[in-house]
């Protein structure tokens, strides 16, 4: 499995800006968010720093979760004294996360749990950055978020 930096998923993020409302509006009454779950306690503030192209009130996460500072000791391993939070986290991120529109991800078991629970709903709308250029295209994402929200 490979890290993914977090400049992997900037493609991603402002192509949903880019097509998202991000005002509600008479069709919807709410903003489309991008969800962030991380365990990593720099991703969140880099990328309300750096992803400037997104509003603030766009970015959402979990408050007061776990997150380690450690790039190289899992999360579970770094909480060892609190495996049954760390443990229920994890499981209300999963939950979360398939409960999203679309997915995109790093390889992960988190993610493959994702995956397993939201099946039918992200099959066709999960994306990962690792994948080979052969089953993904920056450009098939695009023409779903045209669908989906320009096109209708």
């Amino acid at each position: 499995r490979t890290r993914l930096s977090l400049d992997s998923f900037v493609p991603f993020a402002y192509l949903w800006a880019k097509y998202t409302p991000s005002y509600p509006n008479d069709d919807h009454n709410h903003t489309y968010p991008i969800y962030i779950a991380t365990d990593d306690a720099t991703v969140l503030s880099r990328i309300r720093s750096e992803w400037t192209f997104l509003s603030a009130g766009r970015i959402r996460s979990r408050h007061n979760t776990l997150r380690s500072t450690n790039d190289t000791e899992p999360i579970f391993n770094v909480f060892s004294q609190n495996r049954h939070r760390a443990n229920a986290e994890a499981l209300v991120e999963i939950y979360a996360m398939a409960r999203c529109d679309y997915f995109v991800y790093g390889y992960s078991a988190m993610a493959e749990a994702v995956l397993y629970n939201a099946w039918d709903k992200l099959q066709n709308r999960s994306y990962c950055p690792d994948m080979n250029p052969k089953q993904f295209s920056m450009d098939k994402l695009e023409a779903d978020l045209k669908e989906d929200f320009v096109l209708r």
